[in-house]
This record gives C-alpha cells, sequence and structure tokens, in this order.
C-alpha cells in the first residue's frame, strides 16, 4: 500500500479523494440506471500541467470536482478512503462551493454546461418533437468552461448536439427540473444566438 502523502502528482494527473456521504450530490441524485455515474472528490495532488489548456484551468488543492466513474485509476493506499489518480481531463467541473447544486457547477476545459430541451415544460423550438429532427438534442448554455476556443458562444446561446454526447450531471426528474449537460465543444453542431 502506498502512503498518500508520499505520492507526488506528474504531469497533467490529480489526484482525487473520493467524496462518500450520504448527500453523495448531483452524483447519485442526478444521475440514472441509463446514463454514467457521476462521482464527486475532492483534489489532494496536482501534477505541474495540470493548469495547460487541454486540461484543467485554475485548479487546486481542496477543490471539490466531478468526474464519471469510468475517469482514472484507484490508487492503492494505506490510509483511509478512496482514491483516484487521474489525467486533468477527465474532471468534467469544479464546484463553486459546497453546497453541491448544479448551478454551482463550473466546467472544466473544453466543455459547456447546457440545460436540455427535453420536450417537457416550455420548448426552445416550435417543431422540436418533429421526427424529422428528433436525432439532435437542443440545449441552452448555463456555464462556459475556460478553454473552450473554437466556438463563437455565449451563456444563454441555444446549441444543438448529437444526443449521446455530453455527460448527464442532473437527470430531468419532473417538468420542473431540467436536464443538464456537461457538452464537449466539438460535439457542438451549430448555435442559435440569443
Amino acid at each position: 500500500m502506498i502512503d498518500i502523502n508520499k505520492i507526488n502528482a506528474e504531469r497533467d494527473t490529480v489526484i482525487v479523494k473520493i467524496i462518500v456521504d450520504k448527500d453523495t450530490l448531483l452524483a447519485e441524485k442526478m444521475s440514472s440506471e441509463e446514463s454514467v455515474a457521476v462521482r464527486k472528490g475532492v483534489v489532494v495532488h496536482i501534477g505541474k500541467d495540470v493548469d495547460s489548456d487541454n486540461s484543467c484551468k485554475n485548479l487546486e488543492i481542496g477543490d471539490i470536482v466531478l468526474f464519471t466513474e469510468f475517469a482514472g485509476h484507484y490508487v492503492p493506499t494505506s490510509g483511509h478512503g478512496l482514491y483516484k489518480a487521474m489525467k486533468g481531463y477527465d474532471i468534467i467541473g469544479k464546484m463553486k462551493n459546497d453546497k453541491m447544486e448544479v448551478k454551482d457547477l463550473i466546467p472544466t476545459a473544453n466543455r459547456v454546461l447546457v440545460e436540455v430541451d427535453n420536450g417537457t415544460g416550455e420548448s426552445l423550438f416550435d417543431d422540436i418533437r418533429d421526427p424529422r429532427v428528433a436525432d439532435l438534442s437542443y440545449g441552452k448554455i448555463v456555464a462556459i468552461g475556460d478553454s473552450v476556443k473554437e466556438l463563437d458562444i455565449n451563456v444563454g446561446d441555444i446549441v444543438a448536439f448529437p444526443p449521446y454526447a455530453g455527460v448527464v450531471v442532473q437527470e430531468h426528474e419532473s417538468i420542473d427540473i431540467q436536464e443538464m449537460k456537461t457538452v464537449v465543444e466539438f460535439d457542438i453542431l451549430f448555435t442559435v444566438k440569443k
């Protein structure tokens, strides 16, 4: 077993202590059996290249971060807790505070946080239920990652993307709660300006 205090994260690697509690955030509350589970953790070590454009800018030790259940690799430690070593890019977002609400999620790297139009409630487009356009998903941009450079997008713009693109960070459970996803910028097909 490895002493976690003797680990030095290299290059663009981040060591995260997985948070497991009864308020397991968005992770348990928001992901369903059909989507990939989102996990949360606290950053304990950061490699020197994590702040690069293609990784996870402005990450600090102590930040609470989100990642998918498949991100990284478990580290066999001698202490208490579960730890994972992952690339900075595997972190899909960090939280502004410890309230663990989706509105406080800051997408990382080239990701965009999108409120998905799933056809419940008020639709972004009148013809969204038209079967000819059913193979696209639409959503309103809620937040933009630091490394989004290829697109001319702003918070509030409507974007189109493939239905299976992105990671669901909040599953829609009722008409009052919209599904939220982090979508990588190259999955965005077109934008409708607000």
